[in-house]
């Protein structure tokens, strides 16, 4: 049954941070169940949910396009997670954190409360400016397409002017950061989970409490990934750093280079062997070129696996801590309700993809770091050889009379050249901790397993 959709009040309704919204609705968007904290939020009674589209709290602010894209990404078999503004029954409205994926028959929602100030603010104000280019555009007598068409060229001018390179890569920092702060606040606030059944209950209470305990387990292990992501996000940043880096020092290498040759050229042939060394450091700049370029591609695949990584393992974070809710709830009923257990399976069922992504993802990243030995290895000789040539100018240098700033010259070059065997160096740690986090993978995803396992004969014995 239809409801009149609610006029907006301006008002927000809030609601905790440890709260998480959960639904599944099926392939077309209708809701084929919910749990406690959407009901309450959304002001709607479970029966008033169940059928109906998930638009029905769907808010005006929302810009079309962003809902477009969501529906594009399932469409496609791929997860999301966007920002949405819902309109509650009394006309208020609540902000969440959606993440969806696509479960056999339909899809499956977990949806958080913003815990991230900055990344919260700014997706508000390019909301804003996508709305304002649909109005714009419907104003205009332009039709739905053209209406959404209109926002999603906005959206991608405005997450390329923030140095994304579309909404994806966007994506991949958004929910692991959301995360990690609700993580934070949840930690500060000392909120975990506790089995509430009473001992000498049987049946559900039982199973669920059993549930909890194997939650724990798995919960930890996700935090201890969860909480390494910006460590790896930060080193991945220094390899990109030290990527660029090379690139410039082989351009600085080359203008010093040429100055000294044309310094050489000047000061003729009593300086023909400061010509000659100089030729050969400009030769050598080639072999950097070639080193950092293959030094730049393979840090492009660790970075991008590294933000695969870090999307993968806050996704099973947030559905770990989604589960909690449903145990909380098993526990708490006298008779497990059906439709909850299965969404309680297909929730473990995503924990494990998910879990399963990250084994992997870890797997190829500790397969990874060992090629930058290579191009950071030609870049150790060929800095040597640098070293080499650099003294051996100033030798010549020495030589001639009026030698002095060509003297200078390959200082600065010498300089450069031990300045880049300092910045070149840590790669060895960051192997290790990614080993060290590969093998962790592995006991999670075993850990995972067994948490699937309890869960389907939770539902077996529903």
């Amino acid at each position: 049954m239809r409801h009149a959709r609610p006029a907006v009040t301006g008002r927000e309704s809030t609601f905790r941070v440890s709260d998480l919204f959960f639904s599944r609705t099926d392939a077309k968007g209708r809701i084929l169940s919910c749990n406690e904290v959407f009901v309450r939020v959304s002001g709607y009674a479970r029966e008033e949910l169940i059928g109906e589209p998930h638009n029905m709290v769907r808010h005006p602010w929302m810009p079309r396009s962003v809902f477009a894209l969501v529906w594009d990404r399932l469409a496609a078999g791929l997860q999301i997670s966007a920002y949405t503004v819902n309109l509650a029954a009394d006309g208020s409205y609540y902000w969440v954190l959606a993440s969806i994926r696509p479960v056999t028959g339909g899809y499956l929602s977990i949806r958080q409360k913003p815990c991230h100030p900055e990344l919260f603010a700014a997706v508000q104000a390019i909301y804003t400016d996508v709305l304002n280019a649909e109005r714009a555009a419907e104003a205009a007598g332009a039709a739905g397409p053209e209406i959404i068409a209109a926002g999603t060229a906005q959206l991608g001018e405005l997450l390329t002017g923030a140095g994304f390179a579309g909404y994806e890569a966007f994506m991949g920092q958004l929910l692991p950061a959301e995360v990690a702060a609700r993580t934070e606040v949840m930690e500060a606030a000392q909120e975990q989970f506790h089995a509430s059944g009473r001992p000498d209950r049987r049946g559900a209470a039982l199973q669920a409490a059993e549930l909890g305990q194997e939650y724990a387990r798995v919960s930890d292990s996700l935090l201890a990934l969860v909480q390494r992501i910006d460590m790896f996000e930060s080193h991945g940043a220094q390899l990109a750093d030290q990527s660029a880096y090379v690139r410039d020092l082989a351009r600085k290498i080359y203008l010093f280079s040429l100055q000294t040759a044309l310094l050489g050229h000047q000061l003729g042939e009593r300086a023909a062997g400061v010509s000659a060394v100089a030729g050969l450091v400009k030769d050598g700049v080639g072999g950097i070129l070639a080193a950092a370029e293959l030094l730049t591609n393979i840090i492009d695949r660790i970075r991008t696996t590294l933000g695969a990584l870090a999307y993968s393992v806050a996704a099973s974070k947030l559905e770990a801590d989604a589960l909690r809710t449903f145990v909380t709830e098993l526990i708490r009923d006298q008779a497990p309700d059906p439709i909850l257990i299965d969404d309680l399976g297909l929730l473990a069922e995503g924990i494990s993809d998910d879990v399963r992504t990250t084994s992997r993802l870890l797997g190829e990243l500790r397969d990874l770091m060992p090629q930058l030995r290579t191009p950071l290895g030609q870049l150790d000789a060929l800095l040597r050889e640098m070293g080499t040539l650099t003294f051996n100018g100033r030798v010549e240098c020495s030589r001639i009379d009026d030698g002095a700033d060509a003297v200078k010259l390959f200082a600065q070059i010498r300089g450069l050249v031990r300045e880049a065997a300092k910045r070149l160096s840590g790669v060895d740690n960051f192997s290790e901790m990614i080993a060290a986090a590969a093998r962790e993978g592995q006991t999670i995803d075993t850990t995972v397993h067994a948490l699937v396992r309890r869960i389907a004969d939770t539902r077996r014995s529903a």
